[in-house]
């Protein structure tokens, strides 16, 4: 019966290290997005009913796996945009993406919430947005 329990013993802290084995090498494997370069501003717009709002910011995929980066929300106002880019592993890509909020924003500084969405998760970008003397609709001036 001691051989039995020690061949036992034996076996279960081998199946134990291939398991913590299989999970580092998924943490190690996975994507980790950094966002970086962000650039918010926000104009009023003459009509005094809508606000432009545009975010310039470059995400960066430090992670052994790709993501798919699904979309970009404003959740405040509830507003959502289709990204659909494929990010590979160590690969960058930059993202300029406006947004007309259907409030009148005045204030020469504006927190701003965003979601960016992709395949393994959610990440957060808090920037606080800068009031510009100048339309955001077509070109992006810093």
């Amino acid at each position: 019966m001691s051989i039995e329990l020690a061949l036992s013993t034996i076996a279960i802290i081998i199946s134990l290290c291939g398991l913590i084995l299989h999970f580092l090498k998924f943490r190690k494997e996975r994507p980790n997005l950094v966002i970086k370069k962000i650039t918010c501003r926000h104009h009023p717009k003459s009509d005094d009913k809508n606000t432009e709002l545009r975010i310039d910011f470059t995400v960066h995929n430090r992670g052994d796996r790709g993501t798919q980066i699904n979309s970009l929300e404003l959740p405040a106002y509830e507003m959502l945009y289709i990204l659909d880019h494929q990010l590979d592993a160590h690969k960058s890509i930059h993202e300029n993406h406006h947004f007309t909020i259907p409030l009148s924003l005045t204030n020469k500084e504006l927190q701003c919430l965003f979601m960016l969405h992709h395949t393994h998760g959610d990440k957060t970008i808090e920037v606080c947005s800068i009031k510009v003397p100048y339309s955001l609709s077509r070109t992006y001036r810093d």
